[in-house]
C-alpha cells in the first residue's frame, strides 16, 4: 500500500508545477506514461523526464489541479489531474489535458512510482 505522506508529497510536487521534478523523485527507471486515448509512451523515466522538460519550454504557464481522489485501493493509486497549458504562442491547449494515471497497479505496472 502507499503510503499516505509519500502519495501527499507527490500530489503537492505536482500541483506546485515541478513536473519534471516528480517524475525524477518518484517515478521509476523504467516507468511508462499514457495520456488518455494515446498510446503509451515509452521510454522510462530519462524519456519522459526530456518529454515533459520540452513541453515547460514550451509553455508560458501551467495550472495542475487534482480532480478528486486520489483513489487508493491496496498497492494501485488512480489520480485524475487537470493540467491547462497557455503556450508562448498565447494560445492554451484545446484539451486542457485531462489525464487519469494509474500510477501503481498491477504487477507489470507497480515500479512506476517509488511510494
Amino acid at each position: 500500500m502507499p503510503i499516505k505522506a509519500a502519495l501527499d508529497a507527490f500530489i503537492t510536487q505536482v500541483i506546485s508545477g515541478d513536473h519534471v521534478g516528480a517524475i525524477r523523485d518518484w517515478y521509476h527507471d523504467d516507468a511508462w506514461m499514457q495520456e488518455n486515448q494515446a498510446p503509451p509512451i515509452q521510454g522510462g523515466r530519462e524519456a519522459m523526464m526530456k518529454r515533459e522538460s520540452a513541453m515547460m519550454d514550451r509553455s508560458q504557464s501551467v495550472t495542475s489541479e487534482l480532480l478528486g481522489g486520489p483513489l487508493v485501493e491496496g498497492d494501485q493509486v488512480a489520480i485524475r489531474w487537470r493540467f491547462t497549458f497557455i503556450f508562448k504562442d498565447g494560445k492554451p491547449d484545446a484539451a486542457g489535458r485531462d489525464r487519469l494515471a494509474d500510477l501503481a497497479g498491477r504487477q507489470d505496472r507497480n515500479r512506476n512510482l517509488l511510494l
